[in-house]
């Protein structure tokens, strides 16, 4: 399969994707891993679509978290990260890899905000807590269908 089709579908995977998985390393060098909202997904944050097709890499990946999360403490000890989105009935994983920064500009606080959020942070779209993430993957890896694939972003 040729990498444009693998790419294509790619993005597609992230648009249908419910979470995205993303794994820090800890203090003793051990990989950790959680699910988080996939800003991406098209039915759950339908209004960031053109935000996401704005970008000049359709790859960089935006979360939400909470300033004081065990994750925090590891993105500032060491911002290698990697974003998993995975279809099992299509047979199709996509990891990215790269590094993971925390963004301060606030149009883009403001652009990525969703109201039903109140309730994860004190203090609202305002508040100290609510934190953006961003992540500028250099290496995408995976499976699709039959074909394992990696290129670089």
């Amino acid at each position: 399969m040729n990498q444009q089709t693998i790419k294509k579908a790619c993005i597609q995977l992230m648009q249908n994707a419910d979470l995205v998985y993303v794994s820090t390393v800890d203090e003793n060098n051990c990989p950790q891993t959680r699910a988080m909202g996939n800003l991406h997904n098209l039915d759950q944050f339908a209004r960031l679509a053109d935000f996401f097709k704005s970008q000049e890499n359709e790859f960089i990946t935006y979360m939400s978290t909470n300033r004081l999360s065990l994750k925090m403490d590891q993105i500032q000890k060491n911002p290698q990260v990697c974003l998993y989105y995975c279809s099992f009935p299509e047979t199709h994983g996509l990891s990215l890899l790269g590094t993971i920064k925390v963004m301060n500009d606030e149009d883009l606080r403001i652009k990525l905000w969703q109201d039903d959020w109140i309730q994860f942070y004190e203090g609202g779209l305002q508040g100290s807590d609510y934190t953006i993430l961003e992540v500028k993957p250099t290496l995408a890896r995976g499976w699709y269908q039959t074909d394992k694939f990696e290129f670089k972003i």
